[in-house]
């Protein structure tokens, strides 16, 4: 084990301002040599971010929460906070169209419309025709595309017909 013995004020704001270099051996009146504003860190390295534990009064490497709330830390795209937590945003589930991380219940939710799913099929769709053709100019025959390009046909017209009839509904 190793010591090091730092400003105890700065230690609480991040800073590691360290009276001493790491040393083998523990001082055991440090704060009579050093001063009151003085704490001691035991490891085998000083961590880069630091903080000063409140509960056990002693400097230990600082959390990404800690970091965050001290300006020290962005946010990545995959993370979000909550209760003054970072966490980790879950992949989106697939299948969703149109997802949006609701961050209170810690869950993908799906926003797309009807519209939007119909769109979703047609481009489907259009995509698939084309892998088909692609294939058929090589001289093959895909018997798993062609069963997927009338599965989304039919899920196209089936939601079609639906929203039809939600707008006769209407009228």
């Amino acid at each position: 084990m190793r010591y090091c013995y730092l400003d105890k004020e700065l230690a609480k704001k991040g800073i590691a301002c360290c009276y001493t270099t790491m040393l083998d051996e523990r001082i055991e009146n440090y704060i009579e040599q050093f001063g009151e504003n003085t704490v001691e860190f035991e490891g085998e390295d000083l961590p880069h971010y630091i903080t000063l534990d409140e509960v056990t009064g002693k400097v230990r490497a600082a959390t990404v929460q800690e970091l965050y709330a001290r300006g020290e830390y962005i946010l990545n795209e995959n993370e979000y906070l909550k209760e003054g937590i970072v966490k980790d945003v879950p992949l989106i589930p697939e299948g969703m169209i149109k997802p949006e991380f609701d961050e209170e219940k810690e869950e993908w939710v799906e926003t797309a419309t009807k519209e939007d799913v119909l769109e979703y099929y047609k481009q489907q769709i259009i995509q698939t025709v084309r892998e088909i053709g692609v294939s058929e100019a090589a001289g093959f025959y895909d018997e798993n595309l062609n069963k997927q390009l009338e599965e989304l046909k039919r899920k196209h017209l089936e939601l079609s017909h639906e929203i039809a009839n939600e707008i006769n509904l209407t009228y």
